[in-house]
Parts: C-alpha cells; structure tokens; sequence
C-alpha cells in the first residue's frame, strides 16, 4: 500500500471500509499493512480471519512483541480457546448490575433467533424474550458450572414433559414472582395456550440446536478460558477464524463482536483497539454494527470493514450505516480513497504480498463435562417446600406415580383458600351493607 495513502487511512478519524472484488487486494495490500501499524505501535486487535492468512503471517510476531493473543477457531474447535456468551452477563447479574445484564442478553437473542425474512417476526421476537426469561431465570438458581447454553436449552425441553396438569417449565416459572424479570419475559409464552406455546418453542429449539446439537461448539461456548480484564489493560490480539464455505457458524462471530465491543466501552479498554472485519460478507448480519460503527472512534476503537459490496452492506444495515466511514475503492485499474467526502484518486500499483506460515501454538480446546441445570429437580423442590407450608407431610415427589395426586392435592387446597377468601368478602360486605341500610332514607 502506498505510504501516502495509508498514512491518510490512519490520521482519518472516521472508520474504513475497503471495497472489492474477489482477490483486488483488499487484504494483503490494505488490511494487512494497517494491522503491521497497530503492532509496531503495541495497539490491540481483533482479526476476523476466514482464511487463516492473519494467524499464519502474524503469530509469530504477535508472540515477539508479547501480545496476549486469544485464538478462536470455528474451523478446527480443538484448537481454540472457549467462549461461553452467557458467563459475562452471569457476572454481571451476580454483581448486581441486573440490567446490564438483560441487555446483554436481549444482544444475544435478537441474533439467535430473528431471521432477515419477510416472515411473521412474532414467533422469533416471542423466542428471543422467552429465552431472555429463561436464562435470567437460570442466572437466578444455576450455579455458575450450569449457565451455559446447554442448560437453557434442557428448559425448554421442561414443556414436553407434563406435571401434573400443566408441565415443568410452566410450573417453574408460576413459582416466580410475577413482578420479576424472568416472569416478565417468559410469560407471553408459557401462559399462552398449548399450541401457541409448542410452536414459539419450536422455533427457539430449532434455532438454539445449532449451538447444542454439535459436540465441540457446545465444549467451546460452556466456559470461557481467557479473561476479558487481560484483553482490556494488555496489548491484545483475538483471531477469530471464521469459515467462509459454511455460514451457518458465523452467527457466533456476530455474538463475539458485539459482546467484545460492549466490554470494550463497559471496562473501558486501556489501549486503542483495532477491529478489522475482513470478508465480513461472511456474517449474515451483526446487529449492533451501526451502534458500533456510530461511537466506536470517540472510545479510541477503530473498525475497518473488508466488503465485495458497500451497496449490499447499505442494503442489510441501512443507508446511514456507510455515512459513517470513509471509502477505499479497489477497481481494475484504480483506487479511490474518499475521506471526509474528499475525493482522490491513486493508481494501482500494489505488489504482492507473500503470505509467511508462523509456528502457530493453537490453544486446546477444553473438553470437561458440561453441567445442566435439572429444571425436573428444581420443580419437585419448589413443590416439595409448597406441600409443606401448606401443611401438607412432607413428600417423596421423586415418584412419579404420586405427582398427579399431589398436584391435585395442592389445587384442591389452593380452591379451599380461594373459597374462604371469597367466604370473608362475602362477610364483610354484608357487614357494610347492614351498616349503610341503618342510614338510608326511603323514598315516601
């Protein structure tokens, strides 16, 4: 890349994308001479790297210069560190930044479970917010080993199986307080009608399967293996390897991205991050991108966007979103830079550029046994303390045969209450209506 025109790239104060066509050198003669500049100046990155030409040019220079490099690896998960998107926002809900933690979670949803269709979003909106309530819910009773997606998953699972009446998941949730945030959001879905219910839960099993269906995706998104308070105070580098023949993983990398960036500003990272988003075609969409591109420069963050298309990015995330960046075009026989609505044009002459293979150390992914929750234990627990303050001997709910009596036992003793409720208002109006007929005046 031509001196001139990368050190106007890097005095700009707007983000960049690159645009190109297949092979136009947007990596190797745009990207790459950027990222060479933020390790020469210690500056910290996160690589969106499909291809693995990043990991293979730079490991061992990442190394040298003593970065804390963190490698996560959808190609081959037994080399990568583990990321488990729900252990941050547990920390958060456990230190009692409770909304923070909502946020975070809503983040999650809105990419899991909504589609870029012209289909009825009620049933992936509805998904998103039941699986908001469910994981509070878990970050409420789960232990620390439990939060992770596998556990939310077997909740869900709590609506194919009846107790009593109703099913374990229903049952749970009734046992919340409906003031509560876990009640909040999952009741538009367990208090629907059956086959309402079954049908929102069809589709956010179906979407969550993704994750909990493969065994080594599962491993690496159960625990986190690296500290994000080390991303933010050290010089940093994530490579994040993608894969650009099968998209249906890079939903995740969505996540990552803005997860990383919302604890980039919440810890308020020590040193200036680069994020460059090569071959972002490859993400579907990432939600947050506008929100991020919008207040990422005056937080000392920087995103650079690698693209075969700025009309197809426009087209995804709106007209706005490429307001917010200066241009790098790469045609057939130039280049045109366009900064601050300022116009120039280079001729292409970029050489080519040799991608070097480092000795790459990859992280080993860590494979111990992922712990659920049991919503059925639970549930018998609830109903067990029920029984009991009811008056009720304290019972084997572990018997299957006995749950429909108990169930009934307790509705019977619930409509009781209920009776002699209404019994006393009954009473007492009485009693107010004698009081009042002792002053009335009839008509003569």
């Amino acid at each position: 890349m031509k001196k001139e025109m990368l050190e106007k790239v890097l005095n700009a104060h707007k983000n960049l994308i690159v645009e190109g066509d297949v092979a136009s050198g947007k990596s190797a003669n745009v990207l790459l001479p950027i990222v060479d500049n933020a390790i020469e100046k210690k500056e910290s990155l996160f690589i969106l790297d499909s291809k693995e030409e990043y990991i293979n040019r730079y490991y061992d220079k990442l190394k040298s210069n003593n970065y804390n490099t963190i490698i996560i690896n959808l190609r081959d998960m037994d080399k990568s560190e583990g990321w488990n998107p729900l252990e941050y926002p547990y920390n958060l809900y456990k230190n009692g930044d409770k909304d923070k933690a909502q946020e975070y979670l809503e983040k999650i949803g809105k990419i899991m479970f909504y589609e870029n269709s012209n289909q009825d979003p009620f049933w992936a909106l509805t998904a998103s917010d039941f699986f908001t309530g469910v994981t509070l819910a878990l970050f409420e009773d789960g232990t620390v080993d439990e939060v992770n997606l596998n556990s939310v998953n077997n909740m869900f699972n709590g609506i194919d199986k009846k107790f009593g009446a109703t099913d374990y998941i229903t049952e749970y949730f009734k046992a919340k307080d409906v003031a509560s945030k876990p009640y909040i959001f999952a009741s538009t879905t367990f208090l629907a009608p059956r086959d309402t219910k079954g049908s929102i839960l069809s589709v956010a099993r179906q979407k969550l399967r993704l994750y909990v269906s493969r065994e080594k995706l599962s491993q690496l998104m159960n625990k986190t293996t690296f500290n994000f308070e080390d991303v933010v105070s050290k010089p940093t580098a994530i490579i994040l390897i993608a894969r650009d023949e099968n998209k249906s993983l890079n939903t995740m990398a969505a996540m990552f991205i803005e997860q990383l960036y919302a604890i980039l500003v919440d810890l308020k990272s020590k040193n200036k991050f680069n994020l460059i988003l090569d071959n972002f075609d490859i993400i579907e969409k990432c939600n947050d991108l506008v929100d991020i591109l919008g207040s990422c420069i005056s937080r000392n963050i920087k995103t650079y966007i690698a693209t075969r298309s700025v009309a197809e990015l426009a087209n995804i995330y709106g007209s706005y979103m490429p307001k917010l960046c200066d241009l790098l075009s790469i045609g057939n026989t130039n280049i045109k830079l366009v900064i601050s609505n300022v116009e120039e044009t280079f001729d292409k002459d970029f050489e080519t550029v040799s991608i070097t293979e480092s000795n790459v150390e990859y992280p080993t992914l860590n494979t111990t046994t992922i712990k659920m929750f049991d919503l059925e234990k639970m549930v018998k627990e609830i109903k067990s303390q029920q029984l009991g303050n009811m008056g009720f001997a304290n019972t084997d709910l572990g018997e299957p045969f006995k749950v429909d009596d108990l169930i009934k036992s307790i509705d019977d003793k619930i409509e009781q209450l209920e009776i002699e409720e209404k019994m006393d208002k009954l009473k007492k109006d009485d009693k107010e209506k004698a009081e009042f007929d002792q002053f009335k005046i009839e008509d003569k």
